[in-house]
């Protein structure tokens, strides 16, 4: 009777809630900025236009990044919203929801990334400026 059930958010320090909810967002975060400086750093060692193709490409991967952030928030809500009401059908909806969207960006980033390293390799073996 005493015991906190750890799922509970709406009970408890405030500050261990947002930790808990917001810490596995900022890893995703400082992830996907440690791959654009893994990157840059071996791509900085294939030549200067390497380096350039792929600060060209980079926004867009941020871009792409932070779209896949946003519907992931925004399904979590509706998530949230079915599973408080009690509806198991409206909850399947949003996951199957869910990973229809993040298929789609997950695509749309691996098209980004792609185009950029390949652009960078097409200008490293060019050798000239972009």
């Amino acid at each position: 009777m005493g015991q906190q059930n750890s799922s509970d958010r709406t009970t408890g320090s405030i500050w261990r809630t947002l930790l808990r909810v917001s810490a596995p967002m900022s890893v995703g975060i400082f992830g996907v900025l440690a791959i654009g400086l893994a990157d840059a750093y071996f791509l900085a060692r294939a030549g200067a236009s390497g380096l350039a193709a792929i600060g060209f490409i980079y926004p867009v991967i941020v871009m792409m990044s932070a779209l896949a952030l946003g519907l992931s928030a925004g399904v979590n809500t509706a998530m949230s919203q079915a599973l408080g009401a009690g509806g198991g059908t409206g909850v399947a909806r949003s996951h199957i929801r869910r990973l229809t969207l993040h298929g789609g960006a997950g695509l749309a980033t691996l098209v980004a990334r792609g185009c950029g390293l390949g652009f960078a390799v097409v200008m490293a073996a060019r050798g000239g400026p972009l």
